[in-house]
């Protein structure tokens, strides 16, 4: 889960992914959460930690490592107002 001030990693257990179990982490929002390895399932690894995420998950982590990037916003094209 990524909100304007955290990063929470959150269990869904071995059975179901489709309600969260417990609080596994929580890291400042400037962690960047991927790179997302795609094949066979999408993992990626944060603190020494490899995760695996659903399919339909990994463009939400590329948008949320975006939005840390310098270039997420396109430059002002009237700096000088």
């Amino acid at each position: 889960m990524v909100s304007d001030s955290a990063v929470t990693v959150l269990s869904t257990g071995l059975l179901g992914r489709s309600k969260p179990k417990s609080v596994l982490a929580r890291y400042p929002r400037s962690t960047s959460i991927g790179p997302v390895d795609p094949t066979p399932i999408p993992t990626f690894t944060l603190s020494g930690i490899r995760y695996e995420v659903d399919d339909e998950y990994v463009p939400v982590i590329n948008a949320a490592d975006a939005e840390n990037s310098a270039d997420f916003l396109p430059p002002d094209p009237l700096p000088d107002l």
